[in-house]
Order: structure tokens, then C-alpha cells, then sequence
């Protein structure tokens, strides 16, 4: 994806209705690479916060072993937020079981889009 409408235009508190939250949860070994990429092709990045995700690695997942993760909140505009989730998810390759998880979260109005604009 190259930078797209939302680093040329400028959001706005009237975009609110077209406005989505784009979750991504990855290692914390690509978290700052990934916050730069996001913020590079135009996305708006809310928060980023460590978590602990369990892990899929055969035996250990029965003995409750954790996996320590970055769960990144992004603000996109709705007409590119598929885009944006598809780029990241190739880029940093979510594909590859334990490599992390890229999905949307629709918002409706105010709900949480308005922390963008204070």
C-alpha cells in the first residue's frame, strides 16, 4: 500500500462516521517497526500496550505457557481499513501461525473515534 487518502487528507472531528480501529497483535520484537510502518502509509496510531497471549506451541499450551505480545490500536479511515489490515498482515507475515493477528473494529459514531481528536 502506498501512502494513501488519509496521509494526504487531514482527519477531521466530521469524519467520525467514517472512521475504523484497526487491531493488530504482534511480537514485541516488531512493534516499534511496526507503528512506523502504520504511521508511514497514513494510519493513526491510538495506543500500543503489552499483553500476554497464550501460547500454540504444541505441550506447552497445556501448562498455560504465555507468549508475551504488543496489542497496537490504529485509527483508519473505513474506505482503506481492509487495505491497511491486508498490508501489515503480508508485511510483517501474520500468516505464519505465531507471528501475530490483524483485524477491524467498526466504530460507530463516537464510540472511542472521538480519542482521536482530543
Amino acid at each position: 500500500m502506498k501512502k494513501n487518502k488519509m496521509a494526504i487528507k487531514k482527519l477531521q472531528l466530521s469524519d467520525i462516521d467514517e472512521l475504523s480501529i484497526a487491531v493488530f497483535i504482534c511480537k514485541q520484537t516488531v512493534e516499534n517497526q511496526l507503528t512506523a510502518y502504520v504511521k508511514d502509509i497514513g494510519g493513526i496510531v491510538l495506543s500500543s500496550m503489552r499483553g500476554r497471549g497464550l501460547s500454540r506451541v504444541g505441550i506447552a499450551s497445556a501448562f498455560g505457557a504465555y507468549t508475551d505480545v504488543n496489542v497496537v490500536m490504529v485509527m483508519c479511515l473505513k474506505d482503506v481499513a481492509k487495505d491497511l489490515v491486508h498490508d501489515v498482515s503480508s508485511k510483517f507475515k501474520f500468516n505464519v501461525p505465531g507471528n501475530g493477528k490483524g483485524f477491524l473494529m467498526e466504530t460507530d459514531g463516537y464510540m472511542g473515534a472521538k480519542a482521536a481528536f482530543i
